[in-house]
């Protein structure tokens, strides 16, 4: 059970790395934008207010987002 449930993990993080990237060309997918932003940079901040890079864009990415709009 251990392992198939480790298995069905590791599947579904290689599947949502392998997912193409949403790009935010109307108003409401920037909009979508900006909330995952705003949510992943709370989620990446460390006590002393700096921001984790490495988990924001994991984060960002787990969202379907590999890079942020052009006007953004």
């Amino acid at each position: 059970m251990f392992w198939a449930a480790l298995t069905c993990l590791t599947l579904t993080g290689c599947l949502a790395c392998a997912a193409p990237c949403r790009e935010a060309e109307s108003r409401r997918e920037r909009r979508d934008f900006e909330m995952d932003h705003e949510r992943c940079e709370s989620r990446a901040r460390k006590q002393l207010g700096n921001i984790d890079l490495g988990d924001y864009r994991a984060c960002m990415r787990v969202r379907g987002w590999c890079s942020a709009p052009d006007d953004a």
